[in-house]
C-alpha cells in the first residue's frame, strides 16, 4: 500500500513545487515623450518615465513600474516601463506621466494625467512634455509663479544637512527629492504627492509618503 501512494505523493510535490516558481504574469508599457521647444538636452540629461496608480485623489500615487533613459539623449524619447500584473487592483487608475532631470534639476515635465490599462489592448503612448518655468503668465495675485516650478534649498537636519528639490506641476501634483547631505550613498529619498495652497496665509501643504 505504501508502495502505491508514493507515485501520488511525489507527482503532488512536483506539482506544487511547479506552482510555486511559477513567474507572476508581466506587461509591458511603451510609447514616446517629446516637447515642442527645439532645445539640445545636455549629456547629462536624465529621462524617466513612470506608470503610477492614482486612484486616490488626496494620498501619493502608487508607482507600479518605472524607466529612465542614462543618459537620456536627445527628444523623443522612446520607452518600455515593465510592471506585473499583480500589482494591478479593480479600483486603480492608472496614468504615466514622464520628466528630464539633470543634476536633480527639473528640466521637462509632463503636466497632465495620460490614463492607461483601462482595458482592452494598450496602444503606443505619445507624452507631451513642458518646459519648467515656461509655462502661462500668472495672475498678478499668483504667489507660486508659473507652473509647473523648482525649488531647490539646504535646510538643517538633526543628522547634518539636507538638500530639497521641490517640483510643483498644474495638476495640483509634487515631485520631492531630499539628499542627506552628511550620509554616503544611496543618501537620497524620493516622495510624490499632492500640493494645495491654503487661503488666505498662502501656505503650502504637502501630502505624501513621506508626512
Amino acid at each position: 500500500m505504501k508502495e502505491l501512494t508514493r507515485p501520488w505523493l511525489a507527482g503532488g510535490i512536483l506539482a506544487a513545487a511547479v506552482l510555486l516558481q511559477a513567474p507572476a504574469q508581466a506587461g509591458t508599457l511603451s510609447g514616446t515623450a517629446s516637447y515642442r521647444e527645439r532645445i539640445a538636452l545636455p549629456p547629462d540629461a536624465v529621462f524617466e518615465a513612470v506608470l503610477e496608480d492614482v486612484a486616490v485623489a488626496d494620498a501619493p500615487a502608487r508607482v507600479i513600474g518605472r524607466v529612465r533613459l542614462e543618459p537620456a539623449g536627445q527628444s523623443p524619447f522612446r520607452f518600455s516601463i515593465p510592471y506585473r500584473e499583480a500589482d494591478l487592483t479593480p479600483g486603480g487608475r492608472y496614468s504615466v506621466r514622464a520628466s528630464v532631470r539633470q543634476g536633480g534639476r527639473l528640466l521637462f515635465t509632463t503636466d497632465t494625467i495620460s490614463p492607461v490599462l483601462k482595458g482592452g489592448a494598450s496602444q503606443p503612448l505619445s507624452l507631451q512634455m513642458v518646459r519648467v518655468g515656461a509655462g502661462r503668465e500668472p495672475s498678478p495675485q499668483g504667489p507660486l509663479g508659473r507652473l509647473p516650478a523648482s525649488w531647490r534649498g539646504d535646510l538643517p537636519a538633526a543628522s547634518g544637512s539636507s538638500r530639497w528639490q521641490l517640483d510643483l506641476l498644474t495638476d495640483s501634483s509634487y515631485q520631492l527629492r531630499q539628499t542627506y547631505l552628511d550620509r554616503p550613498a544611496p543618501n537620497s529619498f524620493d516622495d510624490i504627492g499632492r500640493w494645495r495652497l491654503e487661503t488666505p496665509s498662502n501656505r503650502l501643504v504637502l501630502k505624501g509618503g513621506l508626512d
